[in-house]
């Protein structure tokens, strides 16, 4: 299946060959043979394949502006490059027109970006229809079974019931058609509204584009000079240059119309005059009813405001007599109000030299307690020195006498010693026999001796009182040295006389 038309007339068939040579490139082979497999799709539903038709050729339409925005915008690179070669005229004028082929490369970008959306909408609407596929089935095979057996059977109980069914089903599908119906319209409009909106926003920019590029082409000298003549210097620099900057502040300050006023027709146009007169009337109408409303609005917005200004004149004029008021009781207040401050700072003045004589005062009296404790803690330092001093010939006190206990217990030690000695006297004098003279002798020297040691060891227990008045003072002592230690009495054995 194919969507070509054989021509009739030799003339529209030989245009018709021309016309296909000249759009023959292998975007269009690649969109018409998408274009026939769509339809001749067998596994597209019928209820959905003109939407889908429309989805596909919108999808080459979309390819189509991409591809011509991107071609566009390389096609300005390329014209920059050349002028560069053509003199510096045509290089400031080519580049600035560069620039603005650029600008309109990206209007045209912008211009597909709301284009595929409109075509997801597309989308949206073929989902929607596609949702009522299963209950027409439904539909449709209940019919068929219906017929079949009527053919068969007229008169099958199965045909009331199949009828039964079906009218369940148109139940439940007419809520859901309405609803697919609904959305599918809402869809439609905001579809073809963006459509329509970032078609008319891609040409106001686009014209703006253009308008300020006649201004920059304008800068092209092309009167004819001879081989031996020279053209003129170049002056239009500043001009291309403030075209682009005054280009952009268009472009930026470009606002979408109001949704309630349609956008006029080119002037230039001669496509619709009738359309033209029509919408000239209808924006006539309209501005005679806006004037006549603003007159209206006019009259009483006036009167009104003739209102206002008399009530305000009365209020102003209350405000006026309060205000006289209010000045006269505050000139009033200030004279007392003067007169407490006088007062109060009088009083104030006594109160501060009163309290100054009294922090005087006080001043004196800390002075004096101060000198006070001065001399208190100089007195308590001279004290604890003398503590100190004290506590230190404590200490050495308590060194003498445990020296002195020292001396005692080694005393002691000595008497033990000595009344051992005594006893092994004893014990030798019992076991010499010696002679009966001898013996008394030797016992009268020994009683002798022992009274002599005993009289010793009486000597050395009262022989050095200790005076204890002397201990107060650390320094002095009658008793410096150790008493001397005792030998005891000397042993006299046979053998030593004898010999």
């Amino acid at each position: 299946m194919s969507n070509l038309q054989i021509p009739t007339n030799s003339n529209e068939r030989q245009g018709s060959i021309i016309d296909s040579f000249k759009s023959f490139n292998l975007d269009n082979i690649s969109h018409g043979v998408r274009r026939n497999l769509t339809q001749v799709d067998p596994r597209l539903p019928k209820e959905i394949r003109n939407i889908t038709l429309l989805v596909k050729e919108e999808r080459n339409v979309l390819t189509s502006l991409q591809n011509a925005a991107s071609e566009k915008k390389e096609a300005s690179v390329l014209l920059q490059i050349w002028g560069k070669e053509m003199g510096e005229d045509l290089t400031d004028i080519t580049e600035k027109l560069s620039d603005l082929t650029a600008k309109i490369s990206d209007t045209e970008q912008v211009f597909t970006e709301k284009y595929a959306h409109y075509r997801n909408l597309l989308k949206e609407i073929r989902t929607a229809e596609e949702s009522l596929i299963p209950s027409r089935e439904r539909k449709r095979k209940i019919n068929e079974e219906i017929q079949k057996i009527q053919k068969s059977h007229p008169k099958s109980p199965r045909i009331p019931e199949l009828e039964a069914d079906l009218v369940h089903v148109n139940k439940e599908s007419a809520s859901i058609e309405v609803e697919v119906g609904n959305t599918i319209r809402k869809k439609l409009k905001e579809a073809l509204k963006l459509l329509f909106e970032a078609t008319f926003e891609s040409s106001e920019k686009i014209a703006i584009i253009s308008g300020f590029g006649w201004d920059i082409v304008g800068q092209i000298d092309e009167t004819p000079y001879k081989p031996n003549q020279g053209r003129p210097r170049y002056s239009g620099g500043e001009v291309t240059q403030q075209a682009i900057k005054d280009c952009q502040v268009a472009l930026l300050r470009w606002q979408p119309t109001s949704s309630s006023i349609r956008p006029l027709l080119p002037a230039l146009t001669n496509t619709a005059p009738a359309a033209l007169a029509a919408q000239k009337q209808e924006y006539e109408a309209k501005l005679n009813q806006l004037t006549v409303s603003m007159n209206t609005l006019k009259e009483t917005h006036d009167s009104q405001i003739n209102k206002y200004n008399e009530k305000l004149n009365e209020q102003k004029e209350a405000y006026e007599t309060r205000v006289n008021e209010f000045m006269t009781e505050l000139t009033s207040q200030k004279g007392g109000f003067e007169a407490q401050l006088n007062d109060l700072s009088s009083a104030l003045s006594k109160e501060k030299e009163t309290a100054e004589q009294k922090i005087n005062e006080l001043n004196e009296a800390l002075t004096s307690q101060k000198e006070k404790y001065e001399s208190q803690l100089k007195q308590y330092n001279i004290l604890m020195t003398t503590n100190q001093e004290y506590e230190a010939a404590l200490k050495e006190r308590d060194s003498i006498i445990s020296k002195l206990q020292e001396n005692i217990n080694s005393v002691a030690t000595e008497k033990n010693k000595l009344s051992n000695v005594v006893k092994d006297l004893e014990e030798t004098l019992k076991s010499k026999a010696t002679t009966i003279d001898q013996k008394e002798d030797k016992v009268g020297k020994l009683e002798d001796e022992i009274s002599s040691i005993k009289n010793q060891l009486s000597e050395l227990k009262f022989s050095a009182p200790i005076n204890t008045d002397q201990l107060s003072d650390p320094g002095r002592f009658y008793m410096d040295e150790a008493p001397p230690a005792y030998d005891g009495p000397k042993k006299e054995y046979p053998e030593d006389k004898k010999s």
